[in-house]
């Protein structure tokens, strides 16, 4: 079995991010290489709530975050516990 790796937010944004300041353009690189060489060694997960922040983003590359987040695997919703 694979390592299970969660996948938030800044992942998906950082790989469509079009920034050109020195640290965007590094993290941009980074998340490129690792999706596009690493991801696969790997069970990907994310969950609804990175999906939410995406759609709800107001980010140019917004779609394509989204419809990247939409194709990983999403963890369900754990419901909140009262512990006595």
């Amino acid at each position: 079995m694979s390592e299970v790796v969660y996948i938030k937010t800044s992942t998906f944004s950082f790989y469509h991010d079009e920034r050109t300041t020195p640290a965007v353009v590094a993290m941009h690189q980074w998340t490129v290489e690792w999706w596009d060489k690493h991801r696969q060694r790997y069970s990907l997960f994310t969950s609804s709530a990175v999906l939410e922040e995406l759609d709800t983003g107001e980010l140019p590359h917004r779609p394509a975050s989204l419809a990247m987040a939409q194709a990983v695997r999403t963890l369900p919703m754990a419901q909140s516990q009262t512990f006595t």
